[in-house]
C-alpha cells in the first residue's frame, strides 16, 4: 500500500477514535540565543504540546513581529 494511502487509513481510523481535536493556543518564547515556540492541542482527554526552538542567529536580518506571528500560527494548523 502506497505511503499516503496508508496515512489516510491512520487519520481515519484517529478520526474515529478522536472525535474531537481542539489546535488550543501557541507560545513564544526568546531569551538571547533561542526563540521556543509551544503548541497546545487537545485530543479528547489527551493534552499535548510540542516544542520547536530555533537559534536566534537564523533571523540575523529582523523579521516583522506581526508577520512572525502570523506564521508561527499558521504552522500549528499544519
Amino acid at each position: 500500500m502506497a505511503a499516503y494511502k496508508q496515512n489516510q487509513v491512520k487519520y481515519e481510523m484517529l478520526r474515529q477514535k478522536h472525535n474531537l481535536f481542539i489546535y488550543d493556543s501557541y507560545k513564544i518564547e526568546r531569551d538571547s540565543q533561542n526563540t521556543k515556540i509551544t503548541y497546545k492541542y487537545i485530543m479528547d482527554d489527551i493534552t499535548f504540546q510540542p516544542t520547536w526552538t530555533f537559534s536566534n542567529s537564523y533571523f540575523k536580518r529582523g523579521i516583522d513581529e506581526e508577520f512572525f506571528e502570523n506564521l508561527v500560527f499558521n504552522l500549528g494548523m499544519v
